[in-house]
């Protein structure tokens, strides 16, 4: 009888809000737009990157795309992915549900990660204690993409400057030399811009 009153006010010791309070609290924590990523999504606009963010459309939904590029970049707590750092630790109770949870989440990384790759995609990794701390992680990150900005295809000069003809490449004040006579072509404001005849 001792006991089991012993186990029953031990039992109600182990977690100290109701299980509605719980399910409020745990349901709080983020999947997208947590505080690590949101730093390295910071880090790489000021360097002058452009991404994509969450694609629907690749296996995990990366954290950052490079769709360019073809990378993908995941920002993994080290809790929830399970890094082995100090972050990581485990939770006394139910700890066959946590245990079975966490190795879940991190063979749905790997089979992720690795369609990924299969489809000619580079993943990089950043751990949640690694925004936090190391300063090399940026670093890795920017030798990891290559230069902020790919090199643009060339693409045609003529008339896509404001206030040159498309034709003829001239200025309104000169002479339209695709127009036989000396008169000026009477082109109009770019876009709209074309010869009269």
């Amino acid at each position: 009888m001792v006991a089991s009153s012993l186990w029953i006010r031990l039992r109600s010791m182990v977690d100290t809000l109701t299980p509605a309070q719980r399910s409020a609290l745990m349901s709080r924590i983020r999947g997208v737009d947590t505080k690590p990523e949101l730093a390295v999504r910071r880090a790489l606009h000021a360097q002058g990157y452009r991404y994509r963010i969450h694609s629907r459309g690749l296996p995990g939904r990366p954290d950052v795309v490079f769709t360019k590029r073809r990378i993908a970049v995941f920002v993994h707590g080290c809790f929830w992915h399970r890094h082995g750092c100090a972050k990581t630790s485990d939770p006394k109770s139910h700890v066959e549900f946590w245990q079975t949870k966490f190795e879940s989440n991190v063979e749905r990384d790997h089979r992720n990660q690795a369609l990924l790759i299969r489809d000619g995609w580079r993943v990089f990794v950043a751990w949640e204690c690694e925004v936090e701390k190391d300063e090399t992680l940026f670093g890795r990150l920017a030798d990891f993409l290559g230069p902020p900005r790919l090199s643009e295809p060339a693409t045609r000069q003529s008339g896509r400057r404001r206030g040159v003809h498309a034709t003829c490449n001239t200025a309104p004040s000169t002479t339209c030399p695709t127009r036989t006579s000396s008169a000026r072509c009477g082109w109009r404001r770019w876009p709209r811009h074309r010869a009269r005849t």
